[in-house]
């Protein structure tokens, strides 16, 4: 549309000249030149999506109940505050030069696969958001130096197997103070280097067999959970990590492979026989290793 109107304008201001009248056609040539102009804002506005503000870097969404299609050859950032609304299947894979995703306040019934897949972004933030699944590959073939992926104050359904598929290269992976019904089997999955993985103060309802299926010396600093509460744990659900201090657990007989793993286990509390709730009795027992299938690649 833009080259179309280039084109009309050039010709208009061709007639003109020829017409051999120096007035008319610097008038003509002012007033097509601010034609241009509006047509042009009229277009960058029009790519603005509905709900949100933009700029050439950055786009602001606020109160948005259906996450737009976002793309841009230059935004760097993009924010959502209040949002209610799921994450759909390559959400910000057309946009080429993110750095930097912010996600705050509201409601995500679910994020889908490849929602974060193979994209640029450098920093992934989601605070005081209800999510109801994060599912299979949703964060999925990060490998950007210096990638940092947090989710902090938020009320999670369930995080699915291969939910975290396959990273490297990051500095920094943060789940703390969030309220987790379950972890599947296998939900950091294949998870290959990094510097520190921080699982703070989280009350988690059940992590199911080999939820954290990576080696004890991926991240170079620190693999570390402390505080918190875990109702259910199955087998070998924590072998990624490192160092487990004053989680408050079940002490009974499931807790006996925790204690003999070679994680450095800190003090324990007990949940008291009148916090008991949804105890999945002998959870640990179960250590035959899954098959599952492995996500599929984000094709755009």
């Amino acid at each position: 549309m833009r080259t179309c109107c280039i084109s009309i304008l050039e010709r208009l201001i061709q007639c003109a000249r020829t017409r051999n009248s120096r007035k008319v056609h610097r008038r003509l040539k002012m007033t097509l030149r601010l034609l241009l102009l509006v047509v042009a804002v009229g277009l960058c506005s029009a790519q603005c999506p509905t709900g949100c503000s933009c700029s050439t870097t950055t786009i602001n969404c606020n109160r948005i109940n259906s996450l737009p299609s976002f793309s841009s050859p230059s935004v760097t950032r993009i924010q959502i505050d209040n949002i209610n609304s799921s994450i759909h299947f390559n959400a910000f894979k057309a946009v080429p030069k993110l750095e930097s995703i912010f996600i705050r306040n509201g409601n995500i019934s679910f994020i889908a696969s490849c929602a974060f897949g193979e994209i640029p972004a450098k920093s992934i933030g989601i605070v005081n958001v209800r999510i109801g699944v994060i599912g299979l590959g949703a964060f999925k073939d990060l490998h950007n130096v210096g990638r940092s992926i947090s989710i902090h104050n938020c009320q999670i359904g369930q995080i699915s197997s291969n939910a975290f598929y396959r990273l490297s290269n990051l500095t920094l992976l943060s789940l703390n103070s969030n309220n987790i019904s379950t972890i599947q089997k296998y939900a950091f999955n294949k998870i290959t280097s990094g510097t520190s993985l921080n699982v703070f103060h989280n009350n988690i309802t059940t992590i199911n067999s080999y939820a954290f299926n990576f080696g004890p010396n991926v991240f170079s600093t620190y693999a570390f959970m402390t505080g918190g509460s875990i109702m259910n744990i199955g087998c070998q659900a924590l072998n990624g990590l490192r160092t487990i201090t004053y989680p408050t657990l079940r002490c009974d007989c499931d807790l006996v492979p925790l204690v003999q793993s070679p994680i450095y286990l800190g003090r324990v509390n007990c949940f008291s026989q009148s916090q008991l709730h949804d105890v999945i009795s002998g959870s640990i027992n179960n250590c035959t290793k899954p098959t599952l299938r492995e996500p599929g690649y984000c094709v755009f």
